[in-house]
């Protein structure tokens, strides 16, 4: 067992199957081997991530690491909608993909470019936290392999790891990577150069892996790319992590996030009327909450006896509550017809009043003269 404050892990989600490889703290050599497999009989369909989510928390357990933070871990994963993509026009692409799939994405690197949908990143990155694991770095399979692989190794690589992938490798770096349905998910890496398989590898670049660790496990050296991959760029501290990518936001999730914006600590402003294009909402509004859909759609939910104002109403709602200390609106003689005047406002004496008020007076003094005579 490496000593927990040399320790690196590097993770690979695979098909069905976890395969984690555990190094000295420069990566320089894999110590350990551990593979979860999913049978198709465990494996729960209707909950998915609860099944990997056991696969790590079981691979985590047999690799008897201790104290999560004590050591490094990194993941590679994969996803049919993430890749790798060359030139100077990624990010517009993205923007588009981003428009067609309303999905949000995040992307690193240059001149090649990580992508995958930012989705994906947390779902992962929620696996590793329901297992108590903090995760230093994030990266797609292919990526990760290839820093593995033969130095200045220019080929097409077919490899299996979560999805299909084929990837241009140019010169040892990933070019260009996506699924492909023509790759099984289960392929073993392999090279090749004009239609020709390249001789199958037998060792890593600048990371060692004891010929009696892949007796022990009955596995090729090519199985442990992904993870060895990661978990040497956390070591080299490489480019390519996702963790720290930038993000093309979907129309949906800006949406989603303007309204809780506009929901959040908003409840407790809200006046006891509200007026709408004109006209006077029933008091007791208990809620105004507007739709972020691109349109000036509105929901005001009422308490018994009042009515709904329609939700296409395209007229901006004047709501009091938007100053510091909210004051209850005026209304107008033309909404209702009636003014309510203010309690501490004085009412209007008629002449008569007036003229009595005055007689009273003047007895008073009529009487206050006879009794001092």
């Amino acid at each position: 067992m490496v000593p927990k404050s040399q320790a690196i892990v590097g993770l690979e989600i695979g098909h069905m199957a976890v395969r984690a490889v555990q190094t000295d703290r420069a990566a320089n050599k894999v110590e350990n081997y551990v593979e979860v497999a999913i049978s198709a009989a465990d494996f729960n369909r209707s909950k998915p991530k609860e099944s990997y989510q056991q696969a790590i928390d079981s691979a985590i357990y047999q690799l008897d690491l201790g104290d999560p933070e004590t050591y490094r871990l990194g993941v590679a994963f994969s996803d049919v909608n993430a890749g790798v993509g060359n030139g100077p026009d990624m990010t517009n692409w993205l923007t588009q993909q981003v428009e067609k799939l309303d999905v949000s994405f995040v992307y690193v690197g240059e001149p090649e470019v990580s992508f995958s949908p930012d989705g994906v990143v947390n779902d992962v990155l929620a696996l590793f936290r329901l297992s108590g694991v903090a995760v230093s770095r994030m990266e797609l399979s292919p990526v990760a392999a290839a820093r593995v692989l033969p130095n200045q190794t220019t080929a097409t690589l077919l490899l299996g790891s979560g999805v299909g992938w084929q990837v241009d490798l140019r010169e040892g770096r990933v070019f260009s990577a996506y699924a492909s349905d023509a790759v099984d998910r289960k392929q073993l890496l392999k090279m090749v150069v004009d239609g020709t398989e390249l001789t199958p590898l037998t060792k890593l670049r600048d990371i060692d892996v004891p010929p009696s660790l892949l007796a022990e496990h009955r596995i090729p050296i090519s199985l442990l790319c992904p993870a060895a991959g990661v978990a040497k760029g956390i070591a080299n501290r490489e480019a390519e992590n996702l963790l720290y990518g930038l993000k093309i936001e979907a129309a949906s999730e800006i949406q989603r996030r303007e309204a809780r914006k506009s929901t959040t600590g908003q409840v407790q402003a809200v006046p006891e009327s509200v007026a709408i294009a004109s006209q006077t909402v029933p008091t007791k509004t208990t809620m105004f909450q507007p739709m972020t859909t691109g349109e000036h759609k509105q929901i005001i939910a009422q308490e018994a006896g009042t009515t709904k104002v329609s939700p296409t109403t395209t007229a901006k709602p004047t709501v009091a509550s938007s100053l510091p200390n909210p004051v209850k609106p005026q209304v107008s003689v033309a909404d209702t017809g009636v003014v309510k005047q203010p309690k501490s406002v004085a009412r209007s004496l008629t002449p008569v009043q007036i003229g009595g008020m005055v007689a009273i007076v003047l007895l008073l003094v009529v009487l206050a003269v006879l009794l001092v005579r």
